[in-house]
């Protein structure tokens, strides 16, 4: 099996809130991916504040994928990423 590969993968934005409270970190999501490469769900699985948890999802939305291929076919995928943030 190959995975998927992240074609494009904009960062997600800081919300004002998670900004003044000098909240950085990593979140995690589960991702459904379909056998042409779109996302089909995107779930929280690890949170870090839901203003960060909402731009993280939005961002993701946007991320562009090769679908992911057994035998040379496409299939549908579910995996993990981390998004994080950093305040510097």
């Amino acid at each position: 099996m190959k995975p998927a590969q992240v074609l494009s993968a904009p960062d997600p934005e800081y919300s004002e809130a998670a900004r003044r409270a000098k909240i950085d970190g990593e979140l995690e999501l589960a991702i459904a991916l379909n056998a042409s490469g779109s996302i089909d769900q995107i779930k929280v699985v690890h949170s870090l504040e839901p203003g960060l948890d909402a731009n993280a999802v939005a961002a993701v939305r946007k991320w562009q994928f090769t679908p992911a291929t057994k035998d040379g076919k496409p299939v549908p995928v579910q995996f993990s990423v981390q998004v994080g943030f950093n305040l510097k």
